[in-house]
């Protein structure tokens, strides 16, 4: 069964975390850039489009979290059922995602996300720890961060 943590309590467990959680997400972005910028060294323009972007930046993210959380009685950075994150203790599992204007996750409405939204039970998923993400809003260009949050998924509770 699935322990929701008050909003006390799992700002408690994550603000420690904070930091660490941007400086990875802002590295990843960092990297997104330079790696357009490569790609446009080769003659011809190339424009990716924002979801290519989202996945760069993910597949960066899951390098700098994986260092910046080695495994230990802790953390545990992994994915369960297809979904990248960083599990702490058994209190808290934080998802990665680019973020909207209205701090809400930018993907498919699949039942999986439904789940995580409220809070339910996901197979193949860790059953106890509140449900979080850490979300990034690029702005218009994808040229810079305008934000990072830690976020509830009611998107009402900012926890950072």
């Amino acid at each position: 069964m699935r322990r929701i943590l008050t909003y006390a309590e799992a700002h408690e467990i994550v603000s420690p975390m904070y930091d660490d959680l941007a400086d990875c997400i802002q590295s990843s972005f960092a990297e997104h850039l330079t790696m357009c910028d490569l790609a446009n060294q080769f003659g011809r323009p190339v424009s990716y489009e924002n979801r290519t972007k989202a996945n760069i930046i993910h597949d960066h993210l899951k390098s700098h979290v994986t260092e910046k959380f080695p495994y230990s009685n802790v953390f545990e950075v992994d994915k369960w059922n297809n979904i990248f994150g960083v599990k702490v203790n058994n209190d808290v599992f934080i998802r990665f995602n680019k973020i909207n204007e209205s701090r809400k996750i930018s993907c498919r409405k699949t039942n999986q996300y439904i789940s995580y939204m409220r809070q339910g039970e996901i197979q193949g998923f860790p059953a106890s720890p509140t449900l979080l993400f850490a979300g990034y809003l690029p702005d218009e260009n994808w040229t810079s961060i305008r934000g990072i949050y830690l976020l509830c998924p009611d998107n009402e509770n900012v926890l950072h």
